[in-house]
């Protein structure tokens, strides 16, 4: 801990309406990453995608096995972020924290985790569920869409949270 950071005030952050939400569909896409492996399982052949190019095309092909590596980063994901949005004065911000400001920036960062932590499970969610979709033959590819919602979730909420640390100075 800088000494920077360890001058900042310790708050308690409530937890914003918004951030319940993103919360249960954190949890909710958590349970979905495991419930689609148990419930897929039989019906999937030995040998599945396990990476997808840019085009959404699958580009690799391994073991049935790595289907279980979604929930476990979902989990992963899931627990180090709620875990760390649990110490925002230990967080780097793009703007000196002050007194004055610390609580506005905690809950605006604490939010930003919120969303990151619910974007990244439903998008490993979607992955999971595109690479049993082409293992069962239902489907080509993750689709045209995956990589500009990947692109505009996590770069349109990072910018989003800049614009409205930088706003709460």
């Amino acid at each position: 801990m800088t000494d920077k950071q360890a001058n900042r005030p310790i708050l308690p952050i409530p937890r914003s309406t918004a951030a319940a939400v993103l919360e249960i569909v954190a949890v909710a896409g958590t349970v979905v990453s495991v419930a689609l492996p148990v419930q897929s399982w039989k019906a999937l052949p030995p040998v599945i995608p396990v990476h997808f190019g840019l085009s959404g095309m699958p580009d690799g092909w391994g073991a049935k096995a790595i289907l279980w590596l979604f929930p476990a980063l979902s989990a992963a994901i899931y627990v180090g972020l709620t875990v760390l949005s649990r110490f925002p004065h230990t967080f780097n911000y793009p703007v000196p924290i002050t007194e004055e400001n610390a609580a506005r920036q905690y809950l605006i960062a604490c939010e930003f985790l919120s969303w990151l932590k619910a974007e990244l499970i439903c998008l490993f969610g979607w992955v999971a569920w595109g690479t049993v979709q082409v293992a069962l033959g239902k489907a080509e590819g993750l689709g045209v869409g995956f990589v500009p919602a990947v692109v505009l979730a996590i770069f349109g909420t990072t910018g989003f949270y800049f614009w409205q640390a930088y706003r709460a100075r």
